[in-house]
């Protein structure tokens, strides 16, 4: 039971070893002559009457934005690319004869940006007759190949919940059980590099906490667990002497080991 504070430092108390309990007046004669479920029914019946009041209120304000032509008649959606039109219009649940002012705009934020594609919704009323629907959607950035499926990750690593890519994407496919995890990170180191570099086509993340590469051709590149940006430098200067290599193993600063192809 949670102690009452008095509002007033004149205010009495009467201390007991388990609560303390503020003076107060004596109830009403009235009240007293209800008892407790008198007072309850008398409560409870004022209650009602308030919320039939106030519906009745809210129903004829409705009715009056109505003849207002206060109705949603125009719904403007931007930045829509991956997104379904049909999912915009479930999540916003929005029909003939929605008022403006009566949507409830925090619910119908919550509720698209639920949506796979979706990063970030603005909904924006514009009187009379307009709702905006301002939609910033997700980057894919790679795939990830797990249990024979390709989950489509976003710029932050995250899987894209029932995004699965089917068929061929230029998007990296990376492997490895928390390879999800980071890649994100990883990603922003290797990002810099990529223009200089032959096409990465896959990346596996392994328990010790480093890289593999696989380059267009088949070479096989073994990055270390730090150092990632030098060991890459290291890979731009060297490769195009290096082009016969089926392995790099750049995980010792001081030695890079090469596996040539077999002739």
């Amino acid at each position: 039971m949670h102690p009452v504070i008095p509002c007033h430092p004149n205010r009495n108390l009467i201390h007991d070893p388990f609560i303390i309990v503020l003076s107060a007046r004596r109830p009403r004669i009235w009240l007293r002559a209800l008892g407790r479920w008198g007072t309850l029914c008398v409560l409870g019946l004022g209650f009602l009457f308030w919320a039939s009041l106030s519906q009745a209120l809210y129903h004829g304000f409705l009715r009056c934005s109505k003849g207002l032509g206060l109705e949603v008649r125009e719904l403007c959606v931007t930045g829509r690319s991956r997104t379904k039109i049909q999912e915009i219009f479930w999540a916003l649940k929005v029909k003939k004869g929605t008022i403006v002012w009566d949507m409830p705009l925090s619910q119908q934020k919550m509720a698209l940006e639920k949506l796979p594609w979706v990063k970030k919704a603005t909904l924006i009323r514009r009187y009379p007759s307009e709702l905006r629907v301002q939609i910033q959607e997700k980057t894919p950035l790679a795939l990830w190949q797990h249990q024979g499926l390709k989950h489509v990750l976003d710029e932050s690593g995250h899987v894209i919940p029932g995004v699965v890519a089917e068929g061929p994407s230029p998007l990296m496919v990376i492997t490895g059980q928390d390879s999800p995890q980071h890649f994100s990170a990883f990603y922003a180191k290797l990002h810099p590099f990529l223009e200089k570099l032959p096409k990465i086509k896959a990346a596996t993340y392994l328990r010790s906490g480093r890289w593999n590469l696989y380059l267009k051709g088949g070479t096989l590149v073994k990055l270390p667990e730090s150092q990632e940006k030098n060991a890459l430098m290291t890979l731009i200067t060297l490769l195009p002497s290096l082009s016969k290599q089926t392995s790099i193993d750049l995980r010792f600063p001081e030695a890079i080991i090469l596996d040539p192809k077999p002739l």
